[in-house]
């Protein structure tokens, strides 16, 4: 039994190391030090390391938490319908691992790190390969597709991420860009549109959401027998 600490009165765990780092990231610009983290649990880092091996495990740990809340928020949407369209269900993962990460956007870069298999990556893994078998795919079909999902909402999160990263790095400020252009009022229509989504992942999240939605249904459509590609 390891000794409390001069002002502690309980003993350190791994999953309260987990959560201060989290706290750590969502509060600041990088991430914690093992100095940091013991200052702010009343702790020395020797205590830190008593549980962990490596700033890199602590990093993990951190990732796993946003995926179970991931995991939290895509039970509320599914509910408890296991006859659900797989396809409607992946949309869904999708969505709720999109704002767990958006909520801890710091964080977000990490995911993109080959993970570690926790428990947390086997179960994803086990639930995308129900989803994709009852899709009828086999399962180098079902390779195929699930990199191409992972891709797509993984590629989504990092990237609305960074750029929230960067524009407070930078303080950007943006002069809104004039979308006339010469030419007709066909290809000034769409570069007007496309203008708009440009910036949509700062200026607009919701609006932001909305497309990714609309992108990973249009996505997961194509998966499997009867998902022609251009469904919407």
């Amino acid at each position: 039994m390891t000794r409390l600490a001069g002002n502690r009165d309980t003993h350190l765990t791994s999953a309260e190391i987990a959560a201060a780092a989290l706290r750590c990231f969502d509060e600041g610009s990088s991430p914690p030090s093992i100095r940091q983290l013991a200052t702010m649990l009343g702790t020395s880092s020797s205590a830190i390391y008593y549980h962990v091996s490596s700033r890199a495990e602590i990093i993990q740990a951190v990732v796993d938490l946003v995926w179970e809340e991931a995991t939290a928020e895509f039970l509320e949407l599914v509910g408890a319908r296991p006859g659900a369209d797989p396809r409607d269900t992946m949309v869904k993962a999708g969505l709720a691992t999109r704002r767990a990460f958006a909520r801890h956007y710091r964080v977000a870069p990490f995911m993109a790190a080959t993970p570690d298999m926790t428990r947390v990556a086997s179960d994803t893994v086990d639930l995308m390969g129900d989803l994709l078998g009852r899709l009828g795919l086999t399962p180098e079909e079902a390779a195929s597709a699930f990199h191409s999902y992972a891709s797509f909402t993984i590629g989504s999160v990092v990237f609305s991420a960074l750029r929230r990263i960067t524009n407070e790095e930078f303080a950007t400020s943006r002069s809104a860009p004039d979308p006339a252009d010469e030419g007709g009022p066909a290809t000034d229509a769409m570069r007007s549109r496309l203008i708009e989504v440009v910036s949509v992942s700062t200026d607009d999240p919701d609006r932001d959401e909305a497309l990714y939605l609309e992108g990973l249904t249009r996505l997961v459509s194509t998966f499997g027998p009867g998902g022609p590609a251009g469904a919407g």
